[in-house]
């Protein structure tokens, strides 16, 4: 039994070979699981929206090639899987739709989780390295995406699966926001900074971070997105908050319902941008990664 996977596929070579390649004009979704694959290619599936993959554990590569609407990608307990080139392909996909990477890849810890640094990574805690994933998601997605890197390291599995709908949220809310900013012509649409020559942090971006406390653990947000920070502080509107939350930032528990009411509360912030830059990226890359090793049945 594989202890990362849960799975007792017969592979037993650690080097075996077996690619999945996939063409399909019509194919909407797909989902693998607990299968002996090394190597998955999107060739050409230029209707794909979806796709999940969990308990592969020889599962080396993820291949994006010609698959233009993909926007949500899951990929769980897979301990082979190179992380920082499915970050590389995922941000490379055409900025014209917000994109999300879900990740649990379940590898092994190396890592020191005090090398902040630089802005490195405080939750950096498995055995690929943290800070190049977060510079390969900055420096190597096409222009046109604000990115979002999100390190969960909490233990529960229904909690989990909120804080990736909250993450969800987050982009379209901020897409909104900048699409009625466009509209009312204070920005223009443009497509952010060319990262590809930057060679040091923090790549050409505008980067900050927020740290806090979870139900059962601890996370940690690196971004670009505008407007996110100054919500995340915002008071709860009084009209429309929910019960305050400790934690993610909950955009409707906030009463950040539309992006009009987040608009009124972001005037002044939105202003003293317009002294700055007048250009607004309309979509999102984020990455929320899962960095706690619970699931390992020992």
């Amino acid at each position: 039994m594989d202890k990362a996977s849960g799975t007792s596929d017969p592979i037993l070579e650690d080097d075996y070979e077996q690619n999945l390649r996939v063409m399909s004009e019509t194919l909407l979704s797909l989902t693998v699981m607990s299968c002996g694959i090394s190597d998955i290619c999107l060739r050409h599936c230029p209707k794909l929206e979806h796709l999940e993959v969990e308990s592969c554990r020889i599962l080396r590569r993820i291949r994006l090639r010609k698959c233009p609407f993909l926007v949500k990608v899951s990929v769980s307990q897979c301990p082979k899987l190179d992380v920082v080139a499915m970050t590389k392909d995922m941000g490379r996909l055409p900025s014209k739709r917000n994109r999300i990477l879900f990740l649990q890849p379940m590898h092994e810890s190396n890592d020191d989780p005090q090398d902040v640094k630089n802005g490195k990574n405080a939750l950096a805690t498995s055995k690929f390295d943290a800070i190049t994933v977060e510079k390969t998601a900055f420096q190597s997605t096409v222009p046109g995406y604000n990115v979002c890197v999100v390190w969960d390291d909490g233990s529960t599995r229904d909690f989990r699966l909120i804080h990736r709908q909250i993450v969800y949220r987050w982009l379209n809310l901020i897409t909104n926001i900048n699409n009625k900013l466009i509209h009312e012509n204070l920005f223009s649409k443009g497509p952010g900074p060319n990262t590809t020559k930057q060679r040091e942090y923090p790549w050409g971006r505008k980067i900050y971070r927020i740290q806090g406390d979870i139900q059962d653990g601890r996370f940690e947000v690196c971004s670009d997105m505008p407007w996110m920070k100054d919500l995340w502080n915002a008071p709860y509107s009084s009209k429309t908050a929910g019960p305050q939350y400790k934690g993610l930032y909950r955009p409707e528990n906030r009463g950040h319902t539309s992006s009009d009411i987040c608009i009124q509360l972001l005037n002044d912030v939105i202003h003293e941008r317009l002294s700055i830059d007048c250009h607004l990226a309309l979509h999102n890359f984020a990455i929320y990664m899962h960095i706690s090793q619970d699931e390992i049945n020992y």
